[in-house]
């Protein structure tokens, strides 16, 4: 098999370019080769070629093929790849930033024709990835609030739809968590953040009857037939 050229890159290439991921490359495993004594240089590097440029999706594996995805990028050998394990990376980087954040900056690129359908090793179902994409193009408070607990998948990834108003989705998600921010109870906190995601992402908010439904789901005969006699006394 013919192995191709990794090339040393160019520090002053534009940021983004090819020859810029190259360089990026090389300083990313002079990284790892350190990583037990300078995690948060890996954890700097990574973020930065990662999560803000996608730097594996412009490097080629030794056989000249594009990396599917960037648990291949870190597995594949020196001088291609990083040498190192993916679930090695993976470590470092969710001790340092949680396994949320981690799982939204090394979320794959949407399949190619050429890809599998199926995800590769280790990586989340193809709908995780979906949302995890929706959600990093939603403005970044929605991204921030997902990393800390504060507002599921699901939610996040509806204010990431093409077709909002990022600047309105930021505004109603902002002025809903200055609202709550001296609210102790977390529970609260989800409760009213989720409900602002379903209006602005197009969901439809919980109504009362929605709620009595809820309810009435988990009531008991006896408390439904004590329901039943107090609803009909009020007709």
């Amino acid at each position: 098999m013919k192995s191709s050229d990794p090339g040393i890159g160019d520090a002053l290439a534009p940021v983004g370019s090819e020859e810029w991921a190259k360089r990026w490359r090389l300083e990313m495993q002079a990284a790892m080769k350190n990583a037990t004594n300078d995690q948060e240089r890996v954890c700097r590097l990574w973020k930065f070629g990662i999560d803000e440029h996608r730097a594996w999706t412009k490097l080629n594996r030794s056989d000249g093929k594009p990396f599917k995805c960037w648990r291949a990028f870190a597995s594949e050998t020196v001088p291609w790849g990083l040498g190192s394990k993916w679930e090695t990376v993976e470590a470092i980087l969710v001790a340092r930033n949680g396994r949320r954040a981690t799982q939204r900056e090394t979320v794959p690129e949407p399949r190619t024709k050429w890809d599998e359908s199926t995800p590769h090793d280790g990586e989340l179902s193809i709908n995780a990835q979906q949302r995890l994409r929706a959600i990093n193009r939603a403005p970044e408070i929605v991204g921030r609030l997902y990393d800390e607990g504060l507002i599921s998948q699901v939610d996040a990834a509806k204010l990431g739809k093409k077709e909002l108003d990022a600047s309105e989705v930021a505004a109603e998600i902002a002025r809903v968590v200055e609202e709550t921010k001296d609210v102790e109870s977390v529970k609260e906190r989800r409760k009213a953040i989720k409900e602002v995601a379903k209006r602005v992402g197009g969901g439809k908010s919980e109504t009362t009857l929605d709620k009595l439904k809820k309810l009435w789901g988990k009531a008991t005969e006896q408390e439904r037939r004590q329901f039943l006699k107090h609803a009909n006394r009020g007709i």
